[in-house]
C-alpha cells in the first residue's frame, strides 16, 4: 500500500506539472498571437483626424490611439467604447457613453457645460492632483483606459487647470459625437435585420 500510494502520488505530481507546462505554453502562444495582431494592427493604424493632440483616430477603421502609448497594444476599436467621464482626483465630474448618445438626452447637462461648471466659480484655490479623462471600453482585456491631463498639484484658479478642462470638453465632446455614429450605425444594423426577418 505504501509503495502504491508513493507511486500514484508521483504520477499525479507529474501530471500536474505537464498540466502547468501545458498552460504556460498555450499562454506563450496567444501572448505571440497578440503581438503580432497588435504589430499588424500599428502598422495598418493611419489617423486621420487628431482630438486635442490627444486622441489620433483612424476614421476608416474606426480605431484610436492615446498620445504617449507607442506601443503596439494601444490601438483601440471605437465601437467599444461603452462610456467615458472627466475624472478629478478619483471623482467623477461629468460622464458620457452610448447609451447617452442613442437617447440624444442631456442627462449631464451636456459636456460643454463642465467648463462653465468648474471654472466658472469665484476664485478656488482648491489644488487638484489629478485630472484624466476615463474611457470604459466593452474589451475584457482592456476594460479602462486613462487619458491623464493633469498629474501635478495644480490649482483650480491656474490658466493650467482651466485649460484642461477647455481641452476635456472638446475630447467629450468629440467622443459624444463619435458614439451618435456608432450609435446610428447599429441601429442601422438591426433595422435591417429585423426587417429581414419580418418577411
Amino acid at each position: 500500500m505504501g509503495l502504491f500510494g508513493n507511486s500514484q502520488k508521483k504520477e499525479e505530481k507529474i501530471k500536474k506539472k505537464l498540466l502547468i507546462q501545458e498552460e504556460n505554453e498555450e499562454k506563450k502562444l496567444l501572448k505571440k498571437r497578440q503581438q503580432e495582431e497588435n504589430l499588424r494592427k500599428l502598422k495598418d493604424f493611419t489617423p486621420n483626424r487628431t482630438i486635442e493632440k490627444s486622441i489620433f483616430i483612424d476614421t476608416e477603421k474606426r480605431q484610436f490611439k492615446i498620445k504617449g502609448l507607442f506601443n503596439s497594444s494601444s490601438i483601440y476599436d471605437l465601437d467599444k467604447i461603452n462610456s467615458y467621464e472627466l475624472v478629478e482626483n478619483g471623482t467623477s465630474i461629468s460622464s458620457g457613453g452610448l447609451e447617452r448618445a442613442a437617447i440624444g438626452a442631456l442627462a449631464f447637462g451636456g459636456v460643454g457645460a463642465i467648463v462653465g461648471a468648474v471654472t466658472g466659480k469665484k476664485k478656488d484655490n482648491t489644488i487638484i492632483e489629478h485630472l484624466n479623462i476615463k474611457i470604459n471600453m466593452n474589451d475584457l482585456d482592456k476594460p479602462v483606459i486613462y487619458l491623464p491631463l493633469i498629474s501635478k498639484k495644480t490649482k483650480r484658479s491656474s490658466m493650467l487647470y482651466k485649460n484642461a478642462i477647455v481641452q476635456a470638453d472638446k475630447i467629450l465632446s468629440t467622443l459624444d459625437i463619435l458614439l451618435k455614429e456608432t450609435s446610428k450605425n447599429t441601429n442601422k444594423y438591426y433595422s435591417r435585420k429585423s426587417s429581414i426577418f419580418s418577411c
